[in-house]
């Protein structure tokens, strides 16, 4: 049985890692791929068709069905690779680290299904990956959600002295921290590429999924069909986020005891158990080498499990 746990482990291992191998190539195909469709739309016109040409259309297909399958799987494990640069750990120590810890999970699942238990360990696995990416996309658009007020503060005070807002862009892609400085030089790029402010604003909150940035795009499109003072108009704007940021750190305020409660409950379990393995060896040591409390202590560790999810959800869906 270990034999047989050990080749599953292996050979998912070997799948995950020959497709995570290629999915930091995915971002810079994807770049070349719209940089070339970009000089096509403004070549176009005064090309023609030659057979080289024609080769390479011929031979792009297959690449492309390449492509569009990394995509699939960047997607199933929610791994971006636009932002790959600004995770915590690279993918090649989150693969293993999940695989252990799966295992692990899947482990105690033995005690109480047998053999069968291993049937869910390559779902495990992704469900495992797809949540440490999601957490770092998460806390991300977090942190653009707190310097997206400084942001627009310094936008207005450039188009306050006559600089246009474009200029006024780039000072921001300039100046303001990471994350927020490399989305806007993703704007200005597009600027500079001939893609109206509008449409690279809409990217850019489509891209990022952060409501603030919708508010920011659909501002600027509204003032330039009904006209105004655009300084006005941006300090109204960072106003309203500079409150939706203190509100929703003082929800957060509000459920640090629920937290605290949470931390708490959490501990006490595995204190109490530490406590008694020092105290009476005996007593504890039947949760591990007995079949019938190995049973037992799988069972705890998964209500135990489900238990800290179940609050940390319900805390979750309150702050949202």
């Amino acid at each position: 049985m270990p034999a047989t746990s050990l080749q599953l482990a292996g050979a998912c291992l070997l799948l995950i890692l020959l497709c995570a191998a290629a999915l930091p190539f995915l971002h810079a195909d994807q770049r070349s791929h719209r940089l070339h469709d970009r000089i096509n739309e403004y070549a176009s016109p005064h090309a023609r068709a030659t057979v080289v040409g024609l080769h390479e259309r011929a031979t792009a297909a297959p690449a492309a069905s390449v492509m569009r399958t990394l995509a699939l799987l960047a997607r199933l494990v929610a791994f971006n690779p636009a932002h790959q640069e600004e995770y915590p750990a690279k993918w090649w120590i989150v693969l293993p680290v999940t695989m252990l810890l799966a295992r692990l999970i899947v482990g105690f699942g033995q005690s109480l299904f047998g053999t069968t238990a291993l049937i869910a360990l390559p779902v495990l696995w992704i469900l495992l990956v797809r949540q440490f990416y999601r957490w770092c996309e998460q806390r991300r658009n977090r942190t653009l959600f707190e310097q997206f007020p400084d942001a627009l503060a310094m936008l207005v005070r450039a188009v306050r002295v006559g600089i246009p807002i474009t200029e006024g862009i780039r000072s921001i892609a300039a100046e303001s921290l990471s994350p927020t400085a490399p989305e806007f030089a993703q704007v200005v790029d597009q600027i500079t590429l001939g893609v109206t402010l509008e449409e690279a604003l809409h990217g850019l909150a489509t891209r990022n999924k952060v409501a603030e940035y919708g508010f920011f795009s659909t501002a600027l499109a509204l003032q330039a069909e009904t006209g105004g003072t655009i300084g006005d108009t941006l300090e109204r704007l960072a106003d309203v986020i500079r409150k939706r940021v203190a509100l929703r750190e003082h929800a957060r305020a509000l459920a640090s005891e629920a937290r605290t409660s949470i931390y708490i409950l959490a501990a006490l379990p595995v204190l109490t158990g530490i406590a008694l393995a020092a105290i009476t060896p005996d007593y504890i040591g039947t949760l591990f080498f007995d079949p019938q409390g190995r049973r037992i202590f799988a069972m705890a560790v998964i209500s135990f499990t489900l238990g800290i999810v179940s609050m940390q959800t319900i805390v979750r869906k309150s702050l949202s």
